[in-house]
């Protein structure tokens, strides 16, 4: 389903840098049974009448990087992924990549966020990705197990501060383009740049795509929220060349949400599958949607955040959802990655 893409390939990228990984071209369609509350989600490579449509796009097998701090967002192996930028700059950053005037590379989106969701979900057949990873298949051939906890289990000290991007980029090349965890080892240091102590972190991978949740949080650029009228309401927008700091006619209703934080129990029931909360009662790390939600009733323009950071514990995965950050914000802990989509403008 997926595959490495070098960004010399001739005719799809101006790159030479960036490591990217295939998201197939298929079709899916939710049906939902109102009075079991369940998701039957179905996947298919082939055009089916009524069923949405996915279309074939890269993401970065990697956090972004801002390439020697001059504005450009790579994939690349070897470095510590960049935070504390806004989506103002990450969007002008991930755009250096292409030609001018183009929306071909971008941040990650949400769009493509629900997609790697969905093929896991069906992979895997669970909703709990931070479950231990277990190789072996079953006597029908399905997989068993999830990705495991992730970069979740705390920050760390380096030089003195905390820290919450650390584990450099590649860590979990041994697994290829297959999924699982590896062991990371970390120097801590102390302001003086000397070494403290050193302690090991987990750095868990799908299909070939490094920290899928956890470590930092991402940003996305497909989606606007606000808080009014008691809901929170998430405008989307499918234009790459018209993403904006601010929401504009491109952004359109998703849908619309209770404001809850917690770990979900249930999630708005949209025609895309999407997973946005729809309640957060008596939840946990292991039940129901297994991931947390954070949410606030602030009025301004918000952004949304996926997936966590590395000192938020149980309560990341790829389910998890932050809708609590303005959209002109820039935070030590939030980072992200990069699309590439060859069919945007």
């Amino acid at each position: 389903m997926y595959g490495h893409a070098n960004n010399g390939e001739a005719g799809w990228v101006a790159s030479t840098v960036n490591v990217m990984i295939k998201i197939p071209e298929f079709w899916y369609v939710d049906d939902y049974t109102p009075g079991t509350k369940t998701h039957n989600l179905k996947i298919c490579p082939h055009a089916k009448p009524g069923w949405h449509h996915h279309k074939e796009a890269y993401v970065s097998a990697y956090e972004a990087f801002n390439f020697d701090n001059k504005g450009r967002l790579i994939s690349m192996k070897g470095v510590v992924p960049t935070v504390n930028f806004t989506r103002t700059n990450g969007r002008t950053w991930a755009r250096a990549n292409g030609f001018d005037g183009e929306a071909k590379w971008n941040l990650y989106t949400y769009e493509e966020h629900r997609a790697i969701c969905h093929l896991f979900l069906v992979e895997y057949a669970t909703r709990n990705s931070q479950k231990a990873v277990n190789t072996a298949l079953t006597p029908e051939g399905f997989r068993q197990g999830g990705l495991g906890s992730g970069c979740t289990a705390g920050i760390v000290i380096i030089n003195g501060a905390q820290t919450w991007s650390f584990i450099p980029t590649g860590s979990s090349d041994s697994l290829g383009s297959g999924s699982g965890e590896v062991t990371v080892t970390i120097q801590q240091t102390d302001s003086s740049g000397s070494n403290t102590s050193t302690i090991t972190r987990k750095c868990n991978r799908y299909r070939g795509i490094e920290n899928p949740f956890g470590h930092i949080w991402k940003h996305t650029d497909d989606i606007i929220s606000i808080y009014e009228g008691g809901w929170r309401t998430y405008y989307k927008s499918i234009k790459p060349d018209q993403f904006a700091t601010n929401k504009n006619n491109s952004y359109k209703p998703l849908t619309s949400a209770a404001v809850v934080t917690g770990y979900k129990t249930e999630i708005r029931v949209t025609p895309t599958c999407d997973f946005f909360a729809e309640a957060c009662t008596n939840g946990s790390e292991t039940t129901y949607w297994c991931d947390y939600n954070w949410d606030n009733t602030d009025i301004s323009e918000h952004c949304l955040l996926i997936g966590g950071h590395s000192g938020n514990g149980s309560g990341v995965g790829l389910f998890a959802l932050s809708s609590t950050s303005w959209v002109g914000d820039s935070v030590a802990a939030i980072g992200s990655r990069l699309t590439y989509l060859p069919w945007a403008e």
